[in-house]
């Protein structure tokens, strides 16, 4: 888990320097790093999948419409 600090403070004994990225387990614990970020001293880095885009094609409902019986 990556995180980056946003305020000073101090985990697993080293001193957390704000805009500085501290890497757990490497740096600080995970427990340590899930609580800096709970608490709001820092942000978590971690991957995220990026979100579903649209194709832009036709919709359901326009779709529906061309198989409606006349």
């Amino acid at each position: 888990m990556k995180i980056k600090a946003i305020r000073n403070t101090t985990a697993s004994g080293k001193d957390i320097v704000t805009g500085e990225t501290y890497e757990a387990p490497q740096d600080l614990s995970l427990d340590d790093a899930k609580l800096l970020v709970r608490i709001g001293k820092a942000l978590s880095l971690e991957e995220q999948a990026p979100a579903k885009t649209s194709t832009g094609g036709k919709g359901k409902g326009a779709a529906a419409k061309d198989k409606l019986p006349e």
